[in-house]
C-alpha cells in the first residue's frame, strides 16, 4: 500500500487504539455544534454567487464580490454536491468541510511523526489540540476564508517544523500537503506573507536549498496556475477591484486599540512572550521559532486588513495556541531554572482557555438550536417574514452588513434582488471630515456629484431592483450609525434622488417593523 492511501485507508481507530476511540469520539463531539450553529453570513454569499455561476451568471460582471474567484470556486463543489443528493447547500457545505478538517488532521498526525519522532505523547496532544482549534475556537466562522485557510495549511507548518530540524521524509505526501497549502494560501493574496515568514525561515536557518522541496515546489506550482486562472476564466477581476478599491477602504481602518484588543493579538502577545522567557534549545527551538514567526506573521495580515473583523483575528488565535500547546509538549531538553516555570504557566493559561471557549461555543450553539428561523430573535422574525410575504420571489436589504441579509435568505429560502451581498461600499463613500454632514444625518451626494465608483454602484443597485422587483424590502430606519461614525443614512432618501427608484418605492407598502428594519411589500396588483 503506497504511502497516501495508508493515511486514509486505514483508520485511526485501528493504528491507534483507545486514542484512536477518543478522538473520533472528539470530533464527533466538536462536529456537533456546527450543525446547530447558524452560517456565516460571508460563507452564505459564497454559497449564493456559486449557484449563480453554475446558473451560468459572470463572475464580476453578473454577480460583484470583492474577493478574487478562488473561494467562490470551492464553493461550487457543496452547491453541485447539493443538488446530486437533494440536500441543503448548507448541509453540504459542512459535510464538506468538516471532511476537509479530517482530511487536514490525517495530513497533520503525519507531519507530527516527522517533526516528532517517537514522541507519542507528544504528537496526541498536539493533534488533539489541532482538532480543537479547527472545529471549536472558529465557532461562527466555520467554512469562514480564514478558516479553510488554516484546514488546508495546518499540515505544512507542521511540516516545516520538521524540515526547520533538518529532516528529509520524502514520498508523494509532502506533494499533497504543498498542494492543499498553496490553495488554502491563494484563497486571500494577504495569505503569501504567511508563507514568505516560513520559507524565508527555512532558508535563513538551514540554507537556500531549504526552499527546494516537494511542498515548497508545490506552492508556488499552485500559485503560478491560479494566476493563469484568474485571468483567463475572470479577466473583469481585476477591472472591477481597480474600481472599488478606494471605496472599500475609504471608511478607513479600524483603530490600533480595537486592533490590539483582539484575542488573537492578545495570546500572541502571549505565546511570544512565552517563548522568549522559556528559550528552548536545540531541535525545539527551531520548532517553535517557526510555528511563532508564523503565528506573527498571520497577527500582520490581520492587522493590515484593518477591518478589525474577528475572523480575521482567528487564524492568529489558532497558531497562538497550538504554539502554546507546542511550548508544553516539546520540552525533553528544557534545563532547570525559570523554563518549566514559564512553560507551567503557558500549561495552565492554556487549560483555561481552551475550558472556557469549548463552553462558549457549545452555549453558543444551542442557542440556535440548528433551526435560526424558528428562534424568537430578530433574525428569526426576518427568515419568518421572508418566508410568508417572499416565498419563491426575491427581497433586497438596505445595509451595507452583510449578515442582515445572509444568511437569512438562505435560511428563508427566498432570492437575493442584488448582484452585492449589502451596500457595504457606502460607508467608503461617505467618511467623516469636512462636507461629511454637521448634524446627525450624512450629507448626500447628489448623483452628478458622485465620484465614478459611487455613481456606478448607486446606479447598479438601482438597476437591479428594476429589473428583479423584489416582493419584500428591509430598510434599516436607524441608518446603521456605527457604519457612518455616529451619522444617519436616509437609504430611501439616497436613492429616490434617482426618479427611477422614486417610481418603484411607490409600488411599496409599509408593514411592520422587526428590530431596526422597516418591512416594505410591493403592493398587490403592481405592474411589473
Amino acid at each position: 500500500m503506497s504511502a497516501v492511501p495508508a493515511i486514509f485507508g486505514r483508520s485511526i481507530v485501528a493504528r491507534s487504539g483507545r486514542f484512536g476511540l477518543l478522538f473520533v469520539l472528539g470530533f464527533g463531539l466538536c462536529s456537533l455544534p456546527i450543525f446547530l450553529g447558524v452560517l456565516n453570513h460571508d460563507e452564505a454569499w459564497y454559497l449564493l454567487v456559486a449557484r449563480r455561476v453554475l446558473d451560468g451568471q459572470r463572475l464580476y460582471v453578473d454577480v460583484f464580490d470583492t474577493n478574487p474567484p478562488l473561494i467562490i470556486w470551492l464553493n461550487l463543489l457543496p452547491v453541485a454536491l447539493a443538488g446530486a443528493l437533494g440536500i441543503s447547500e448548507i448541509l453540504a457545505l459542512r459535510i464538506m468541510v468538516l471532511g476537509m478538517v479530517g482530511a487536514s488532521l490525517g495530513l497533520t498526525r503525519w507531519s507530527l511523526v516527522q517533526s516528532l519522532p517517537g514522541r507519542v505523547e507528544a504528537q496526541r496532544a498536539l493533534l488533539s489540540l489541532g482538532l480543537f482549534i479547527l472545529l471549536p475556537v472558529v465557532g461562527y466562522d466555520f467554512a469562514q476564508r480564514e478558516h479553510l485557510m488554516m484546514i488546508l495549511v495546518l499540515p505544512y507548518l507542521v511540516l516545516a517544523t520538521a524540515r526547520a530540524t533538518g529532516r528529509q521524509p520524502g514520498g508523494p505526501i509532502p506533494w499533497l500537503v504543498g498542494v492543499l497549502a498553496g490553495l488554502g494560501l491563494a484563497i486571500k493574496p494577504q495569505f503569501a506573507l504567511l508563507w514568505l515568514s516560513v520559507e524565508g525561515t527555512l532558508v535563513v536557518r538551514r540554507g537556500w536549498r531549504a526552499a527546494i522541496r516537494p511542498e515548497g515546489l508545490a506552492i508556488v506550482t499552485i500559485g503560478l496556475v491560479y494566476a493563469v486562472a484568474l485571468l483567463t476564466i475572470t479577466p473583469d477581476y481585476l477591472l472591477w477591484i481597480r474600481r472599488i478599491t478606494s471605496v472599500y477602504y475609504g471608511a478607513g481602518g479600524a483603530p490600533i486599540g480595537i486592533l490590539a484588543s483582539e484575542f488573537g493579538s492578545i495570546f500572541t502577545a502571549l505565546a511570544v512572550l512565552g517563548l522568549l522567557m522559556a528559550r528552548p534549545p536545540g531541535d525545539a527551538r527551531r520548532r517553535l521559532e517557526l510555528i511563532g514567526t508564523a503565528n506573527v506573521a498571520l497577527l500582520a495580515i490581520a492587522i493590515l486588513q484593518l477591518k478589525g473583523y474577528s475572523y480575521q483575528f482567528y487564524p492568529p488565535l489558532a497558531l497562538a495556541l497550538m504554539t502554546m500547546g507546542w511550548l508544553v509538549v516539546d520540552r525533553p531538553s528544557l534545563e532547570s531554572g525559570r523554563a518549566p516555570r514559564v512553560v507551567g504557566v503557558i500549561g495552565a493559561v492554556l487549560l483555561v482557555v481552551v475550558s472556557l471557549i469549548a463552553i462558549l461555543r457549545g452555549l453558543e450553539s444551542i442557542a440556535w438550536r440548528g433551526n435560526p428561523g424558528a428562534t424568537d430573535t430578530p433574525y428569526g422574525r426576518l427568515i419568518r417574514a421572508s418566508r410568508e410575504h417572499a416565498t419563491g420571489e426575491s427581497v433586497f436589504v438596505f445595509s451595507p452588513a452583510v449578515a442582515t441579509g445572509f444568511p437569512m435568505v438562505n435560511y428563508a429560502g427566498v432570492g437575493w434582488a442584488s448582484r452585492h451581498p449589502a451596500l457595504l461600499f457606502l460607508p467608503g463613500c461617505y467618511p467623516a471630515g469636512p462636507g461629511s454632514g454637521s448634524g446627525p444625518d450624512v450629507a448626500l451626494h447628489a448623483p452628478n456629484r458622485m465620484s465614478a465608483s459611487e455613481r456606478f454602484l448607486f446606479d447598479d443597485v438601482i438597476d437591479k431592483l428594476l429589473t428583479d422587483q423584489p416582493t419584500l424590502l428591509f430598510v434599516d430606519e436607524a441608518g446603521t450609525p456605527l457604519a457612518y461614525d455616529g451619522r444617519r443614512f436616509d437609504y430611501l432618501a439616497y436613492y429616490a434622488q434617482d426618479p427611477r427608484f422614486a417610481r418603484f418605492l411607490s409600488d411599496y407598502e409599509p408593514l411592520n417593523r422587526i428590530d431596526q428594519f422597516r418591512l416594505y411589500r410591493r403592493k398587490t396588483g403592481a405592474a411589473r
